[in-house]
This record gives C-alpha cells, sequence and structure tokens, in this order.
C-alpha cells in the first residue's frame, strides 16, 4: 500500500515522540529576501540573503540562504512538510475578479472594474 504525505507527518516524531511539522518560508519579493524555518510553530532559523551574496537589500531569490539552512540544520529537502511565499495581491485580486466575473456580460465587467479601483 503506497504511502500519502499525511501518513509520513503523522508518523515523523521529535524526542517528545510528538509529529514534528517544518515549515519553510521564502520571501524573494520584499525589500530583503530571505527565509525562515519553523517547527512546530516556533521560529528555529531567520536567514537573509543580504548576508551571502553581500547585496543590501537584495530580492534575489535566496539561493545561498537555502544552502546555508540546510547545511546548518542537516536537513534535505524531503524533511520539509510545507513551504510558503508571499504573493502579490493585486494580481490576486484581479486573478479572483476574472475567474469570479469572467461569465457576466463586458458592461457588468467593465462597471464593476470602474468601481474597485
Amino acid at each position: 500500500m503506497p504511502l500519502h504525505r499525511s501518513d509520513i507527518v503523522l508518523t515523523a516524531s521529535n524526542t517528545n515522540g510528538r509529529a514534528e511539522l517544518k515549515i519553510l518560508g521564502i520571501v524573494t519579493e520584499t525589500h530583503d529576501a530571505g527565509l525562515a524555518l519553523l517547527e512546530d510553530g516556533d521560529p528555529v532559523l531567520v536567514l537573509e540573503e543580504e548576508r551571502f551574496n553581500r547585496e543590501k537589500h537584495t530580492q534575489e531569490f535566496p539561493r545561498l540562504s537555502l544552502e546555508a539552512a540546510f547545511a546548518q540544520m542537516h536537513l534535505v529537502i524531503r524533511d520539509i512538510d510545507v513551504i510558503t511565499t508571499p504573493w502579490d495581491m493585486r494580481a490576486l485580486r484581479r486573478t479572483s475578479a476574472n475567474a469570479v466575473l469572467g461569465w457576466l456580460p463586458l458592461k457588468i465587467v467593465a462597471l464593476c472594474s470602474f468601481h474597485s479601483g
């Protein structure tokens, strides 16, 4: 019988015998790119890419931060349960509006767009 991701998370345990959830947050499009690693909701590591690439306020993908984090914490990608990234709210609103308003007649869509923005 094949294992599902939920089986793996539930059977993983730390020294307390509890399931341990590892969340990796990656940020690139803010004033400082970087990452944060949380274990069971607690931050255990936060790294900014500028510390590694020596470029102040870099927005580059935090490749060097990821390498350092995985080496420092002795992790492989398989150890991470969830990866999160922020999104562009304007793009999200536009995509959502297109999905919701896409079936309406063009005049109504134009009227809704005029009032929302």
